[in-house]
């Protein structure tokens, strides 16, 4: 439990950070896209081409790795957390709100992600916090590893992009 709050905590300050560079009001095109493959942990998703990428940390550090998806010139972006998870569960909104009772979250419902083979159940859900506001959050675990998905509400058709191509 006390691991999972330093995830949150980790993920609030790394979204605060791409908070400031965030305009409102930009029109985002998805018609064009790029692919981001992950060799590590053997993942891909789908992003626009008007975004870029750029990565930090390493999945199996306590910190984690985290994936940064931005609007060119910094102004809108997602991010992907992954860290290292000890349990071999299928995450639930249940877990979710008794690990952190104080996070706030509302139209909840989940998602499978990844190929048939590979399908996880994904918790997908709006949250709001003090330092980003109103996002978009898509968590799930798989094979030890937690991943959390966030991104401000003005982006939900990346976001939605990004979660409905993912594969394993």
């Amino acid at each position: 439990m006390k691991k999972i709050y330093v995830i949150i905590a980790i993920t609030i300050v790394l979204g605060a950070a791409i908070f400031v560079t965030w305009r409102q009001g930009l029109q985002i095109n998805i018609s064009d896209s790029k692919k981001y493959t992950d060799e590590l942990l053997g993942f891909s998703f789908a992003y626009p081409v008007t975004y870029s990428i750029s990565s930090f940390g390493s999945p199996d550090d306590n910190a984690g790795e985290t994936i940064l998806i931005q609007k060119e010139g910094g102004e809108k972006g997602i991010q992907v957390l992954i860290t290292p998870f000890d349990e071999d569960i299928v995450l639930t909104e249940t877990r979710i709100r008794s690990d952190i009772p104080d996070l706030a979250i509302t139209d909840v419902y989940t998602q499978k992600v990844g190929t048939r083979e590979n399908a996880v159940q994904t918790v997908v859900f709006t949250s709001i916090n003090s330092l980003m506001g109103k996002s978009n959050e898509a968590w799930f675990v798989y094979k030890g590893k937690l991943y959390q998905m966030s991104a401000p509400v003005d982006v939900h058709d990346v976001f939605a992009t990004m979660l409905n191509s993912w594969e394993f």
